[in-house]
């Protein structure tokens, strides 16, 4: 039922309070953009620190600026059962396509207890239900079989993989075969995922780059491999660098970057990001490391010269050269048979330790 591109969206504040009116902007350019869907109040909406009116109010917003033209999956998981599922009704009230539904944090449920809270959510909600499965976040996650056990429960038709294992999602996606779609949560495996048999992604990045990110996916549906994987090394280095601090972190600043009108603002314990030591590039923002600088860093790894390959029309500073050092005489070494005299205290013919000194021609006398 979902596939695509779904970009989860972030919650832009102003003074503590949600900014409803950036929020709208922000869903009409996405929109626009040809985006298949949209997932307020998730991670990377901050949807732990709102309270339920805001996160209502952020649903309803959404819904009410999307107008039907694309899905809305409203994030209304929680680490209490009876909650997720008074957000799940109030969302369907409000007109929503669908639920998204984390795995409890903090409680660190067993596999058994996921399955049930999965199910009464499904059965009693009154809405389709994605899966959310992050366990860097949660710290629990799903195994295959219980994916396996759920997607035979009716309502649930969904599963937002954000393991970022390979292996783990091919497991998933062999079990649950055509009984529920498998959208990537990690937008540096999207790719691979898709080449496993994955149907789409709730992506971040979508947020800054939604026209470039719904171009990776249809060159991938139209099965232009080439283009879709050179769309991937493309995107690559804005993949590595909104996720160098916590999510939405690097996202807001880099967002209120591009657009003067966005607040930066996330609600504590979320902080600003500290500046970063040498940024790549003076007119992007930190974190964004350009591909040139990371083929240049690459090159610089494997030939052992950190600094890259020399750039052509830059001179680079010979080395000094360093001034020549005579080597220090070693210091004279005894022969064996006097070292071993100095050690027995005497010689063979009973005389002293030390041996004569040899008398030549050099030294006034004759040969022996």
């Amino acid at each position: 039922m979902f596939n695509g591109v779904y970009t989860a969206l972030i919650t832009p504040f102003r003074d503590g309070a949600v900014d409803h009116a950036s929020l709208r902007r922000l869903v009409a350019r996405q929109v626009a953009a040809g985006i298949d869907g949209l997932v307020p109040c998730g991670t990377t909406g901050e949807g732990t620190t709102l309270t339920d009116t805001e996160r209502l109010a952020v649903i309803e917003t959404t819904i009410a600026e999307a107008a039907g033209r694309c899905h809305v999956i409203a994030g209304v998981g929680t680490n209490d059962t009876a909650q997720t599922l008074r957000l799940t009704q109030a969302a369907r009230a409000l007109g929503a396509d669908g639920a998204l539904v984390i795995t409890p944090y903090y409680n660190k449920p067993s596999q058994e207890g996921l399955y049930h809270h999965s199910r009464v959510v499904a059965e009693e909600g009154g809405l389709p239900v994605m899966l959310y499965n992050v366990p860097s976040r949660t710290s629990v996650s799903f195994t295959p079989e219980t994916i396996e056990r759920l997607a035979a429960v009716p309502g649930i038709v969904s599963v937002k993989e954000a393991t970022a294992d390979m292996v783990f999602d091919a497991d998933v996606i062999a079990r649950v075969g055509g009984r529920m779609t498998v959208l990537s949560g990690d937008d540096a495996t999207a790719f691979p995922l898709w080449a496993l048999g994955g149907d789409g992604v709730v992506s971040v990045t979508s947020n800054l780059l939604p026209e470039q990110m719904v171009a990776l996916w249809r060159a991938f549906r139209s099965g232009d491999l080439a283009d879709a994987r050179a769309r991937h090394y493309a995107l690559l280095p804005a993949f590595r660098g909104l996720f160098w601090e916590t999510n939405p972190t690097p996202l807001k600043r880099m967002m209120a970057w591009a657009d003067p009108e966005l607040s930066a603002e996330l609600r504590l314990p979320l902080v600003p990001p500290p500046p970063r030591p040498r940024p790549a590039c003076a007119t992007r923002p930190a974190g964004w490391v350009s591909p040139q600088a990371s083929e240049r860093l690459a090159w610089g790894f494997r030939c052992g010269r950190p600094h890259g390959p020399p750039r052509p029309g830059v001179r680079r500073r010979a080395p000094r050269p360093r001034p020549h050092r005579r080597p220090r005489p070693r210091p004279r070494r005894l022969s064996r048979l006097r070292r071993g005299h100095r050690l027995l205290g005497r010689r063979r013919d009973g005389g002293s330790a030390r041996a004569p000194r040899r008398r030549g021609p050099r030294h006034g006398g004759d040969r022996p």
